[in-house]
């Protein structure tokens, strides 16, 4: 909870476990790390804070130099310094760490090295952002370059609502065409085809089981491989989709943090049974599709296995 006093306002973070503070005035979204987890002595540097900025502020005014759009990215979706990611944070919004780290990422690769950032904001027209897309484009696809251009978009809009910049140069940038390609649908007769047998098409009873439990739940890749036992319910028949794998490698939450409970239809049943009988990593916590020493499957594993599966049924071409 905050601490308030006369000239500022001290804020734990549970998930940095330091103090950040907020001086008297400040826009909601701005804060600065004390970079202590001590309350006294983040109180004495907020309080030391306070008092050289009341000191600056008697000071003869001076012309502050005003940002290029460089300075404006430097702590562009950084999880604890970006002023947009904070506000959302604080306002209970969702946004994960990963979104963070490829919004960021996105920006370094294409817009933090470009000439554009070396000018001034003041000086930088709805042209130099349309040019800026276009060396993007050059770079990469048309759908990276619209996500680089949409977190630009982003952060200096959030700029521009804390008043910090008077207008947003990339808004009225349009984003470019993309490739759009049509996403096949299954019909129920096709899903019933490719698993009546087992395992058939997926050639084992782990790919088998992996995509079965895909079709009949909708759980994503990064849940079904993050699955473990205790997560299955066979007396009730119910999945528990409570986890997931993260870009990093890492177990958290479901995407959006949205746990939930599917049914589990009888070959799905079946198939985990089998898995669980074969298996020597059947522990609550151990992984369902897991290598044979008990570490996870891989994107490569999955890809390979439903290209391979999708050949066998004829819905793809062998190369």
């Amino acid at each position: 909870m905050p601490r308030k006093a006369d000239k500022y306002t001290l804020i734990w973070r549970k998930d940095t476990k330091k103090y950040f503070y907020r001086l008297e005035g400040w826009p909601r979204g701005k804060r600065k790390t004390t970079g202590t987890a001590g309350e006294k002595e983040a109180a004495e540097i907020a309080l030391a804070a306070h008092e050289a900025e009341e000191k600056a502020d008697k000071a003869p005014p001076s012309p502050s130099p005003e940002p290029t759009l460089g300075d404006l990215l430097v702590d562009a979706y950084d999880w604890d310094r970006c002023p947009h990611v904070t506000r959302l944070r604080d306002e209970g919004k969702i946004i994960s760490p990963t979104h963070a780290k490829n919004q960021r990422r996105l920006l370094e690769l294409y817009v933090m090295p470009d000439e554009v950032c070396q000018k001034r904001i003041s000086e930088i027209i709805r042209g130099d952002i349309v040019s800026l897309r276009d060396r993007i484009r050059v770079q990469t696809t048309a759908s990276q370059t619209n996500k680089a251009m949409k977190a630009l978009r982003t952060i200096l809009n959030e700029r521009v609502w804390l008043q910090e910049i008077t207008r947003n140069p990339a808004d009225g940038v349009s984003a470019l065409k993309e490739n759009s390609q049509t996403v096949g649908t299954f019909t129920a007769d096709e899903i019933a085809a490719i698993f009546r047998d087992c395992p058939g098409i997926w050639g084992d009873i782990l790919a088998y089981g992996a995509f079965i439990m895909a079709a009949s739940t909708g759980a994503r890749k990064s849940e079904i491989l993050a699955t473990a036992w205790r997560q299955l319910d066979f007396d009730r028949k119910l999945i528990k989709i409570d986890r997931a794998f993260k870009g990093d490698g890492s177990l958290g939450l479901p995407k959006w943090e949205k746990t939930r409970i599917c049914f589990m239809p009888a070959a799905a049943a079946k198939a985990f049974l089998e898995i669980r009988r074969t298996s020597e990593h059947v522990l609550p916590d151990s992984l369902v599709f897991c290598e044979p020493d008990g570490s996870r499957k891989g994107h490569g594993w999955w890809r390979f296995r439903f290209q391979g599966a999708m050949i066998s049924a004829g819905f793809l071409k062998k190369n």
